[in-house]
């Protein structure tokens, strides 16, 4: 039983510190009782076909009893899924990780797929959890994925991305700012397609909460970018829009997502297809980052611009979505809201003017013998809050990565 034997090294520690203890006890013991019954018997790869690892092959690894064990506890866990029992299911796939290690070895391909699925599961209860405010739990089912997941980056990555939410709602949002740039630091590294949008959306959302909107809405057009070609068109054609039509004016991306002008006229049938097979998911995300860049326009006081962007948020979602969808209330109220507030700046601006002409009148009746003493306000340039030299930098940076230049 050389692989148990291996099972005991400094990496098979490593593994076993981040699962439940009580699962390595069972598996165990597991290993145990199955070892007593064990014959000279080969057994099967559980995997089968092509994707079993050739070292499986050999029957040197396990016993046939052993992997009896193991297909018990992973029907177990299948069970316990489909019933949405998805912490006893937890458990049972732990066990079945540290059983795995016995029978195959820590670098088998059941061991490397074993270790993915836990960590997924360990990140979509880290959500649930968090929804709750359950911290504790959280933050160690979020550490314990963050272990599993040294060679599944893409798993990790959204690890880290949730890290980031974790420690953004706890309030140490620089300690979730430096998560979310080292799931984007990997984000970047890889081939595959990742939503690092999402990871975009949120780096947003931290460095609008630190009060630094000119970075923030760098990301929030990122975001929409990668948004916008993740479900309507290819990069080059995207490009090739942008430089063609001015900031306000829509790309051909932008009115297929928001249902408008000529282009949906002329290609209705094919945008009906589209909108067919949307991910509902990822078209919510959409118009949550046009309300992102809303509200950063708005607080950079761009006026005109945040306005257009909270109506396209809501056009997205009521063109693809349905009226019925829980976001179009709140994206909809967002939107009349930012109407008020435009109408609001509009009509004290003409008051301004109004007491301005006034007050201009009254000062051709009158000698000014001494200058004023009331210097221009900064007020505009302090809510704007510009970035230094460095920081323009970063923010370009963080464009390029995404194949996108500044606006």
């Amino acid at each position: 039983m050389a692989a148990t034997a291996d099972f005991g090294s400094d990496l098979a520690r490593t593994y076993a510190a981040a699962v439940n203890p009580a699962a390595e006890a069972a598996a165990s013991e597991a290993v145990a009782a199955a070892s007593l019954a064990s014959t000279t018997a080969a057994p099967a790869s559980p995997t089968g076909g092509d994707d079993a690892n050739p070292s499986d092959s050999t029957g040197a690894h396990a016993a046939h009893p052993q992997l009896q064990a193991l297909r018990k506890i992973d029907a177990l866990s299948e069970k316990l899924q489909k019933e949405g029992k998805l912490l006893e299911a937890l458990q049972c796939m732990e066990k079945s990780l540290i059983l795995r290690g016995h029978i195959f070895g820590l670098d088998s391909v059941e061991v490397f797929r074993a270790c993915k699925a836990v960590g997924e599961m360990c990140n979509f209860l880290a959500l649930s959890f968090l929804s709750q405010d359950l911290f504790d739990v959280t933050l160690e089912l979020l550490q314990k994925a963050e272990v599993l997941t040294e060679k599944h980056k893409a798993v990790r990555a959204v690890t880290y991305n949730n890290l980031a939410c974790y420690y953004r709602k706890r309030g140490k949002l620089r300690t979730a700012l430096n998560y979310c740039r080292k799931a984007l630091g990997i984000e970047a590294k890889m081939q595959e397609n990742v939503k690092s949008a999402d990871t975009h959306l949120n780096m947003c959302t931290i460095l609008s909460e630190l009060k630094r909107h000119e970075k923030a809405i760098v990301h929030a057009r990122i975001a929409l970018k990668l948004l916008l070609l993740e479900l309507f068109g290819n990069f080059d054609q995207l490009q090739k829009q942008e430089q063609q039509q001015s900031e306000l004016g829509p790309t051909e991306h932008e009115l297929i997502a928001t249902g408008q002008g000529p282009v949906v006229e002329q290609h209705a049938s094919s945008v009906a297809e589209l909108r067919a097979r949307l991910p509902p998911d990822r078209v919510a995300v959409l118009a949550i980052a046009y309300h992102n860049l809303a509200v950063q326009q708005e607080f950079l006081r761009r006026y005109a611009e945040s306005l257009s962007s909270y109506e396209k948020a809501t056009k997205v979602v009521t063109t693809h979505l349905g009226p019925a969808h829980p976001l179009v209330h709140s994206l909809t109220e967002s939107f009349h809201q930012a109407q008020r507030k435009m109408e609001a700046k509009l009509r004290g601006g003409q008051q301004q003017q109004q007491g301005g002409a006034t007050m201009a009148a009254k000062g051709k009746k009158q000698q000014a013998s001494t200058p004023s003493k009331t210097k221009p306000a900064a007020a505009a340039a302090a809510a704007a809050q510009p970035l230094s030299d460095g920081e323009y930098e970063e923010a370009g940076a963080a464009e390029a990565e995404a194949g996108f230049t500044s606006e």
